[in-house]
This record gives structure tokens, C-alpha cells and sequence, in this order.
């Protein structure tokens, strides 16, 4: 069974990494962690994102629950803003995601990154469950699109986020589309 057969991955307290994948250069096979269904992070200290490169194709496009708490230099989550030509025909990003917890990030700034000719490539559309607390430098939790396409969300429990101006961002997306 490989890396990516894996559906479960739990990281705690690795200090010196800071992405979960790296492909920034040609390091053999990728790995896409496709088949991962639920990824919890806990006190990485070093941590900036969950890939560094240009995203693979399938990654994480079966994630269900993602926890991330603890992460002093985490400061966007999920980031498409280098999409290849074959993610046009795959399954909307974060299609299956059904629960979402984020705790103690002190540098998020964003949740979701993504450019808005790729914000039809995002779907949230089983999410049922979003927690966010601590994280006070998150501006926005969600953009219109990505809102728009919420039609389980459950549960939505935001505390103690002291930088927070909107849960959906309207005036960000309007400055990038221009």
C-alpha cells in the first residue's frame, strides 16, 4: 500500500515541516494524497500550506474532514492559483468535504485561494460542518461562489476570530475580478 492508498493521515508537533507535499521539483512520483478522506495537523510550528508548487492533479479530492489547530505560520489552506488545463475536467476542488475545523492559527489570512477563473473548480457543496476559532487574521471565511454552492452546511460556529470583517466576502471578490 503507497502514500497514496492512504485515507487517513494524522500529523503532530513535526517542527521543521512546512508543507505536507512538495513538488516544486522533479522528485519522482508525485504524491496527491488522492485518496485521503480525513487529515488532521496539530502543533506544526513550521507549516505555511498544504502543497508547495503547482498543485497535482487529484490532490486531496476525496477529503472529507480536515482539523488543522496549532499552526504559528499556516496562513492560506486550500491555494489553486496555479490550476493545470486537466483540472478543467476532474471533480469540483473540495467537492466532498463535509467537515471543516480550524483552531489556533495566528497568520491565517485565507481559507480558500483561488483565482477567480477557477472558482467554478471549487464546490463545497456536502459541507455540513465549519469551526473556526482563534484565527485572527482571517478577513473573510468564504467568497460568493464558494457560498453559493454550501446547500448542507449544518453548523457554522466562529469564535474568538478578533480580525474578521465578513463570513461571506463580498468587497474582496469584486477587487479581483476587476
Amino acid at each position: 500500500m503507497g502514500v497514496n492508498e492512504l485515507i487517513s493521515l494524522e500529523l503532530k508537533s513535526c517542527k521543521d515541516m512546512e508543507f505536507l507535499t512538495d513538488i516544486s521539483s522533479d522528485q519522482g512520483p508525485i504524491v496527491a494524497f488522492s485518496n485521503l478522506v480525513e487529515l488532521n495537523i496539530k502543533s506544526m510550528v513550521s507549516l505555511k500550506g498544504l502543497c508547495y508548487g503547482l498543485s497535482p492533479t487529484r490532490f486531496l479530492q476525496n477529503l472529507k474532514q480536515v482539523s488543522i489547530q496549532y499552526c504559528e505560520e499556516l496562513q492560506v489552506i486550500f491555494q489553486k492559483d496555479k490550476l493545470s488545463e486537466k483540472v478543467k475536467w476532474q471533480a469540483p476542488l473540495l467537492s466532498n468535504l463535509t467537515i471543516l475545523e480550524l483552531c489556533s492559527l495566528p497568520k491565517l489570512e485565507s481559507i480558500w485561494k483561488l483565482e477567480p477563473s477557477h472558482h467554478t473548480n471549487a464546490s463545497l457543496t456536502r459541507l455540513k460542518i465549519v469551526r473556526i476559532g482563534y484565527c485572527n487574521e482571517l478577513k473573510t471565511i468564504f467568497s460568493p461562489c464558494l457560498a453559493l454552492s454550501m446547500s448542507h452546511l449544518q453548523e457554522l460556529d466562529i469564535r474568538s476570530c478578533d480580525g474578521l470583517e465578513q463570513v461571506i466576502g463580498f468587497v474582496q471578490e469584486e477587487e479581483i475580478t476587476e
